[in-house]
């Protein structure tokens, strides 16, 4: 580990282990106590890079099912605004065989967020 540190996909691996493992994480409440863990094969830094790689500049590693583990099935690398439209808080909606978040549904059918997000409460 030691000249890793410095790296960005080291310091993914390690606030994904500290916040799925350490109650002093601020981030553990959200994670770890609620039962989300890191699979036995990325306990180890050199499987999770070897399973996930190096990310493009701005990636965060991003679990695809919010509520499921980190595990190599389950994660990718995304930026900004795919995660903060895979979050919990966010309103799904289904539609056409389709399910996405409020803002995902505006950039589909070329509609403000505001806007679609009154209707859909209505």
């Amino acid at each position: 580990r030691q000249g890793k540190s410095h790296f960005p996909v080291y310091r993914s691996w390690h606030k994904m282990l500290e916040r799925c493992t350490d109650p002093k994480s601020n981030r553990y409440e959200s994670y770890g106590a609620r039962g989300i863990s890191v699979c036995d094969r990325w306990l180890s830094f050199d499987n999770f890079l070897l399973d996930m790689g190096e990310p493009l500049v701005g990636m965060t590693i991003e679990r695809i099912n919010n509520n499921g583990n980190y595990e190599p099935s389950n994660c990718k690398w995304a930026d900004k605004k795919s995660q903060a439209r895979n979050t919990r808080a966010n309103h799904k909606i289904y539609f056409r065989g389709k399910t996405m978040c409020i803002a995902e549904w505006a950039d589909a059918i070329g509609m403000s967020y505001e806007v679609l997000s009154m209707r859909v409460e209505q």
